[in-house]
């Protein structure tokens, strides 16, 4: 065991510190911590260790209030300060530009905080695994990646999502031990999703499964037909597949809508099992009443919304412009854009399925040239196209959401090459409690 000063929080959850000279990170440090330390995997450029004591705490430190925090690997930033995670963060965005933008003295704001640092997220995706015991656990990778951390509750999750949890893990274990304790086929559940909307109170459970067919399937479905009323759709997903995918392509409707409904900046959206939906209901209201203020759009003038999912942003801005136009690679998620519009009455919005760098040039070539374009791509960034795309339709202005301060610190700089400066940068933390992190970056043309 060594000892080290831990200087910084590195994005990502663990602290910064040095030893002999070279960079350490560990986890479960705080900044200001004198912690004695392991070091588990030595790199060229840095050493990964182990906490073992915190000999010194940091006046940030406090003890995190779930029983689950010291294995699950869910949360990053528990055992440190709400007020002191928002500071890291907002440092974090500034540190991002400087060192991967290169911008001088960037124009970040102070992070927004979340009005709920616990009990904010309106899904949530458990792994299950057949073990010894209960015959089935049901939780979260653990935060050194080499186990499921079985849990009953997560403090992140609403309490009804928490409640359907517990009921439905004490159903599929007894059905389990019934059936398919000693199967010589993996776990015939793969992963549990519960969706809860907070505006709608609808509560959608998804049983992720390795096959559509298996013994003893009437008598589940004769069992879960208890959680009807508080869980309003419930549904079967197939996933045969041995990657790290999610979802598969097919599902069995046992009973409710085939949409979760979710009310957000006026409008009712509709969305699909699979389908991206901001996590965190009430900063989403947050960034939608940033981006409309922002945007600055009038009557006359038309906007894209590159990664316009199921279109929350493009809808949210669609009564204060003339055209809309939105792009996403998900046939689902378009669907859902084009059920949207339909369902709250707005015809002035149109929306396309594919790669954005090809919509793009497609859009372009048919003379169309928004006065505003919305940029919320996934955590990789933006391709490069997309900007060149960008850059040929001469946008004059832009609104960059990002839940990854690297890749939008790099893209910023593609951007600023592009002809765009950069006028303020808004951090908001979607996700107390981890590492993640979004922002909202305006910008115009020069």
């Amino acid at each position: 065991m060594v000892e080290i000063k831990i200087e910084k929080m590195a994005y990502g959850g663990h602290g910064l510190g040095y030893y002999q000279g070279k960079v350490v990170f560990v986890p479960r440090s705080a900044p200001g911590d004198t912690v004695g330390i392991r070091v588990i995997k030595s790199k060229k450029s840095y050493d990964l260790a182990e906490l073992i004591e915190v000999l010194s705490p940091s006046v940030y430190r406090t003890i995190p209030p779930c029983p689950y925090y010291s294995s699950c690997g869910g949360c990053q930033l528990q055992h440190i300060l709400y007020t002191e995670q928002l500071k890291i963060k907002t440092r974090q965005v500034i540190e991002s530009l400087e060192r991967i933008g290169v911008y001088q003295e960037p124009p970040v704001q102070e992070m927004l905080s979340s009005p709920q640092p616990f009990g904010y997220r309106n899904k949530a995706a458990y792994h299950c695994t057949l073990t010894e015991g209960p015959g089935l656990i049901i939780g979260f990778v653990g935060w050194e990646k080499d186990k499921i951390i079985d849990i009953d509750h997560c403090l992140l999750q609403t309490p009804s999502s928490n409640q359907i949890l517990r009921r439905l893990k004490s159903i599929l274990q007894s059905f389990v031990r019934a059936y398919h304790q000693h199967s010589p086929h993996p776990s015939l559940f793969r992963y549990l999703v519960i969706r809860h909307s907070i505006t709608t109170d609808d509560l959608m459970a998804i049983l992720v499964l390795d096959r559509a067919e298996f013994r003893g399937k009437e008598d589940l479905i004769k069992s879960l037909e208890e959680l009807k009323g508080p869980v309003t759709s419930l549904l079967f997903n197939i996933n045969p597949r041995l990657d790290h995918s999610l979802l598969g392509p097919d599902y069995q409707y046992l009973w409710g809508e085939r949409y979760l409904k979710e009310k957000i900046g006026g409008l009712t959206f509709l969305i699909s099992p699979d389908a991206f939906f901001q996590v965190n209901t009430l900063q989403a209201e947050t960034l939608l009443s940033l981006v409309r203020n922002y945007a600055r759009l009038k009557r006359d003038e038309a906007m894209l919304d590159i990664y316009s999912g199921v279109g929350t942003i493009a809808l949210s801005l669609a009564r204060d412009s003339n055209e809309v136009y939105g792009v996403d690679i998900s046939r689902t998620a378009t669907l859902d854009a084009i059920n949207n519009a339909q369902y709250n009455g707005l015809k002035n919005c149109s929306f396309r399925t594919g790669k954005a760098e090809k919509i793009l040039l497609k859009l372009f070539a048919r003379g169309i040239r928004p006065d505003l374009a919305i940029l919320d791509p996934p955590r990789s960034g933006c391709h490069p196209q997309v900007i060149e795309g960008i850059k040929r339709m001469k946008i004059n202005r832009l609104l960059y959401i990002s839940c990854n301060p690297t890749t939008l610190a790099r893209d910023l700089k593609l951007l600023r090459g592009a002809g765009y400066i950069l006028e303020s940068l808004q951090p908001i933390d979607m996700f107390p409690q981890t590492y993640h992190i979004e922002s909202l970056a305006c910008l115009t043309r020069a």
